[in-house]
């Protein structure tokens, strides 16, 4: 660009390259006759800005953390001790105020302290007996165990129920034992602790531990429920209350269940939830609304496409349509395995040539999301699935019930309140209703609230694309340009991730820079790392395919040593290898047979080929490459291999026939890129 040529003259594409520690930038010139087509014409300038990720640990092995996080684990640490120690004083006061306790400064932690040594002396006279080892360790629990039995004097009741109220015991919450991984050792470990208290024929979990001896059975660190302190808190109270009626009053006894078993609920976090894109300023619906679900189901199934085995690509018809989505309403998940097993489909097959022994896979039918997204199965209705069970005329329920019922499930916390509701409400038996309180529906939001939802499937219930029925029902205000990219926080409010929010705002430093020195681009072109755009689960598993395709890489090299006695295999070596390989070690586009000896010897015969001409395409990447006999190779010379053959010769038929046969996860990708013609690829070019 000439010194005279001013930032506002200058017509330019902007290229932006986000990675999670550093941004890529290009200001590319369009040529004024070629304005229109945004045909790049000289490279202005480009850079790049590296800066710290925004979070701790390897973000591509889906093994980061936010920084925050040990700050809210000690914060975590810091509020349950500051509640239990509140507890505590709660407790006290409540006891001593009854004369069920001395009185006594009990205001902070060491005061407790010292009270209670005092409180304990004068009462392990009576209760330590000759065998003081076991005894000095188990009173507090023959306290208790005898209160279910003999009349204890009212100090010794109150220290009976202080120690009963040390611990409270796991209480199981629908909303957040989800993960079994956590919940699983100690639900199993209650399971345990219950019936070694059948089998010692105790009554309280306060009595089997009185029989215990310390130094031979664990008593402490062990796993109890909720449920095992309430038993014995009821049963010492109405053994106790014949003896000491006039201080056991019913409204003591509520003061005590309330300062010893009161737990505040979750706190609400309705307001980090999103707002809907759709631009209408309410909140975004739950997944697990039947409504959302419905939508995730068809907007799946109108985009999918099933690709024939010669490579072309077409919609489903409405009778194949229409069984996929009652499946995958009424069964859930559905492997697309299973889905072409359904259909009717042909099946991908791979045989032995008994010539050459060789594999030979013969290409079935697949489908656009298994093919180009990787996915591997299709997201059924998960809500119905798991509530028509329980709910025999879910499907009769109307719209309204159903989501009522969604919406109780999300919410409840506590299993024995969704037993007595399904109940008493819905009318549910209570084998029924007890199969209900263990049902979990999936967390999370959809992108649109309820309304939008609702809008749009009914639009895609016709086999509308949704976001043609988005563009149609709620089409976007345009917004006008801005001079500067205002702060990220301004912006975007309700971004919460850590490592995007330091991407976006060192890419404002970049863009504000450039948009001063160049003016506004013409046009924006920005490529987004696969560490930003995939959750830590899905970096985790690309991460392992990473190491398991070094594995493949490693065991080229060691057939290249073998084989030719090379032990200084180059990076090109070991794609010619994985090429050959694919490829069946046959030419595909002469039929030749491909040897090791014919692949690396003195004068090599066969070339690595561009299948679409670097020239053109820039591309020199494995998806854009095969083998290929190097006089034939001189043949194609610069051009894509539609171009080159003619489409009615029996000669294109073989070739497309080979490359049929190819192998690895590669292979459709490039039976495609043989097919396509001119105008196509200049389409995915520009």
């Amino acid at each position: 660009m000439s010194n005279s040529q001013t930032a506002s003259q200058l017509n330019y594409i902007l290229g932006l390259d986000l990675g999670t520690a550093s941004i890529g930038w290009s200001v590319v010139r369009i040529g004024p006759e070629d304005k229109d087509k945004n045909y790049p014409d000289a490279l202005v300038n480009c850079g790049a800005r590296c800066f710290e990720a925004g979070v701790e640990g390897d973000i591509t092995q889906g093994k980061d953390a936010s920084r925050a996080v040990v700050r809210r684990q000690r914060r975590a640490i810091r509020r349950q001790i500051q509640r239990r120690s509140r507890r505590r004083r709660k407790l006290l006061h409540v006891l001593q105020t009854a004369a069920l306790l001395p009185a006594g400064v009990t205001r902070k932690p060491a005061d407790i302290h010292q009270y209670l040594l005092i409180l304990d002396e004068a009462l392990r006279s009576k209760w330590i007996g000759e065998k003081q080892r076991v005894e000095a360790h188990v009173w507090p629990y023959r306290l208790r165990a005898a209160a279910l039995d003999n009349k204890l004097e009212p100090f010794e009741l109150g220290r009976a129920l202080l120690h009963l109220a040390q611990r409270r015991g796991f209480l199981s919450n629908r909303k957040t034992d989800r993960n079994d991984k956590e919940t699983g050792p100690v639900k199993e470990g209650i399971a345990t602790l219950r019936n070694e208290i059948l089998a010692s024929n105790s009554r309280t979990l306060g009595e089997h531990f009185s029989k215990l001896d310390p130094e031979q059975h664990r008593i402490r660190q062990r796993w109890t429920h909720r449920d095992m302190y309430k038993s014995e808190f009821d049963q010492i109270v109405a053994a106790q209350k014949n003896h000491h009626p006039e201080i056991l009053t019913d409204e003591l006894m509520e003061k005590l269940r309330k300062a010893i078993f009161a737990q505040r609920p979750l706190k609400s976090s309705r307001h980090l939830i999103g707002f809907c894109e759709a631009g209408l300023g309410k909140r975004r619906a739950a997944v697990a609304l039947p409504v959302a679900q419905r939508f995730r189901l068809l907007a799946a199934v109108n985009n999918l496409q099933i690709i024939e085995p010669d490579g072309t690509k077409r919609a489903l018809i409405p009778e194949e349509r229409d069984k996929l989505i009652h499946t995958l309403e009424h069964d859930g998940d559905q492997t697309f395995a299973a889905i072409r097993t359904l259909l009717g489909l042909q099946k991908s097959k791979t045989a032995k040539d008994k010539s050459t022994g060789q594999k030979i896979t013969t290409l079935g039918h697949t489908f656009n999301l298994e093919h180009d997204g990787g996915e591997t199965k299709m997201i059924g209705n998960r809500t119905a699935s798991k509530l028509r069970p329980v709910f025999a005329d879910w499907d009769q329920l109307t719209a309204e019930k159903q989501e009522e019922i969604v919406h109780t499930l999300c919410a409840m916390e506590r299993p024995e309140l969704v037993e007595k509701i399904a109940t008493e409400q819905w009318g549910l038996t209570k084998n029924q209703a007890r199969e209900l309180s263990e049902v979990t529906l999936e967390d999370g939001r959809a992108r649109y609230c309820r309304q939008v939802l609702a809008t749009l499937v009914q639009r895609m219930e016709e086999g509308l694309h949704y976001m043609t029925a988005l563009n149609d029902e709620f089409p976007k205000a345009k917004q006008e340009a801005m001079d500067r990219l205002p702060k990220v926080i301004k912006a975007l409010p309700d971004l919460k991730n850590p490592a995007v929010c330091r991407v976006l705002s060192e890419l404002r430093k970049v863009v504000n820079a450039l948009l001063k020195q160049y003016g506004k681009p013409a046009l924006i072109r920005i490529e987004l790392a696969r560490d930003l755009k995939n959750p830590r689960k899905k970096r985790e598993e690309m991460w392992k395919n990473m190491r398991a395709q070094e594995k493949v890489r490693e065991d080229a090299k060691t057939k290249i040593l073998k084989e030719i006695g090379k032990d200084n295999a180059r990076r090109a070596d070991v794609e010619k290898v994985l090429l050959a390989e694919e490829c069946n070690w046959q030419c595909p586009y002469t039929g030749q047979p491909i040897t090791m000896s014919s692949l690396f010897g003195a004068a090599p015969l066969f070339d690595v080929e561009h299948i679409i001409p670097e020239s053109i395409s820039l591309d020199n990447s494995f998806l854009n490459k095969t083998l290929c006999y190097n006089e034939e190779n001189k043949r194609k010379n610069n051009r894509t291999p539609y171009e080159t053959y003619d489409q009615s010769s029996q000669q294109w038929h073989e070739i497309l026939c080979r490359v049929r046969k190819f192998n690895g996860h590669s292979a459709k990708a490039k039976l495609e890129t043989f097919q396509m013609t001119p105008e196509l690829v200049q389409q995915q070019l520009w």
